[in-house]
């Protein structure tokens, strides 16, 4: 991991922060290293179901979901921002939910 913090530089704390508040509300999860036409990224799933994609980039980092729509319904009435509300409504939607990313460059994102 010494080369994602490298690469991540400050936003190392913020991705292990996720991560770990991941698997405190899903200890069963696991994770994984995966490469696909997007670059590397690592995945926390539960059972086969991927929780969450992150994805390293030069100084940040790029966290991707899919929510089916009971989890969507949930996050309109959380306390999210609308920006990134907005980013949800705007996503497209699949079979398996609504595929969204969000770049992450800010610790304001682990106090949500």
């Amino acid at each position: 991991m010494a080369e994602i913090s490298n690469a991540l530089a400050g936003q190392y704390e913020i991705w292990t922060g996720i991560v770990k508040y991941v698997y405190e509300k899903c200890p069963v999860a696991t994770d994984e290293w995966s490469y696909s036409k997007f670059g590397w990224n690592y995945r926390v799933k539960d059972r086969k179901r991927v929780i969450i994609y992150l994805m390293p980039c030069d100084g940040f980092f790029r966290a991707s979901f899919v929510l089916g729509q009971a989890a969507y319904e949930e996050v309109l009435k959380s306390k999210l921002p609308q920006s990134i509300k907005d980013t949800i409504n705007a996503a497209s939607v699949y079979a398996e939910g609504r595929g969204f990313r969000i770049d992450v460059h800010e610790k304001r994102y682990l106090a949500l």
